[in-house]
């Protein structure tokens, strides 16, 4: 290989963080500049994400290290022509997003990104937080730009951490309800080991209907995966045929599992598409869902019992007491 190969394939080294193998801050922001500079972004709606891993300083050197490449793992099926991702500082990592058309376009989007390493990252019993400001581009424009998703990232994790931030910037209406904010996400943890207890921000979830807990718990216990009307039902409802009766039935449940939800302002952690229900993992704090890291900080959590409130629940406690 000769001098002058060596040197391009040090170069390209030196430009990519040796953990994550993303761009480094110093070549992100030359690469940004010199977007900024030839005009390629202008008259597009662009956007800079600030994601930082929620209590970095409390894990170990191996664990951090195992946290920042999941997180770089995740942001790397984000990048392409036009997004670019790097790891800015210790547990900070650094999004530009350009070229959009629309301002929903580009939320849509800051939104994949967000679910793509906080779902990553709740997998290893972790969060994020992410701090947004969403612009016309502008020459010069990455150091505000920067500034105000410093902000916005600030106030997420100001208000707990595991949320999605977004600021004003150049006269966008970006945010719903007061402040900043796209939507206040709070503080959802749920205790399996034992009797289900669901807390919102340290408030007991209380049901009127037994039932509509018992559908959360079926979607708690299938972390994060759909749940047919007809599984849902063979649960809830065990001697039960599935026929119009029942889905009328569940239907009925469904509605008031989520306004109970809704009462606490909660419903988020619920994703329904066509009848079918799933939790959003990646939105609630679940000691289950912890033990399952494998993460040693994590196992001692299991106390050999696992809603004890429900007999469909024995299948998972089998597999519990296995491991």
């Amino acid at each position: 290989m000769d001098f002058l190969s060596m040197l391009q394939i040090a170069m390209e080294h030196s430009s990519r963080d040796h953990v994550t193998e993303l761009e480094t801050r110093d070549a992100f922001e030359k690469r940004c500049n010199e977007s900024a500079d030839l005009g390629r972004y202008e008259y597009t709606v662009n956007g800079l994400m600030l994601i930082q891993i929620d209590r970095f300083d409390h894990y170990s050197l191996s664990r951090k290290e195992d946290l920042l490449r999941t997180a770089g793992d995740a942001l790397m099926t984000m990048t392409g022509p036009d997004v670019f991702a790097a790891r800015f500082i210790e547990s900070t990592f650094v999004v530009g997003a350009h070229g959009f058309e629309t301002i929903e376009e580009l939320k849509s989007f800051c939104e994949k990104v967000f679910e793509a390493v906080h779902g990553a990252l709740a997998g290893h019993g972790a969060s994020c937080s992410m701090g947004t400001a969403l612009c016309h581009h502008e020459k010069g424009g990455y150091r505000n730009a920067y500034d105000y998703a410093n902000e916005a990232l600030l106030e997420a994790k100001s208000l707990g951490g595991s949320r999605l931030m977004y600021f004003r910037y150049n006269g966008f209406a970006v945010s719903e309800g007061s402040g900043h904010a796209k939507r206040r996400m709070h503080d959802v943890t749920i205790r399996t080991f034992g009797y289900l207890q669901i807390m919102v921000d340290d408030r007991p979830v209380y049901f009127n209907s037994r039932k509509a807990k018992e559908y959360l718990a079926v979607l708690i216990d299938r972390r994060g995966a759909y749940v047919s009307q007809e599984e849902a039902i063979s649960c809830l409802w065990e001697n039960d045929p599935v026929n119009s009766t029942t889905m009328a039935r569940l239907r009925k449940v469904a509605m008031r599992m989520m306004g109970t939800l809704r009462q606490y302002d909660a419903d988020y952690i619920v994703e329904s598409i066509n009848g079918q229900r799933r939790l959003i993992s990646s939105a609630v704090n679940c000691d289950l869902y912890r033990y399952l890291s494998g993460y040693p900080e994590y196992e001692n959590l299991f106390t050999g019992y696992y809603m004890s409130d429900y007999s469909w629940a024995e299948m998972t406690l089998a597999e519990l007491l296995r491991r």
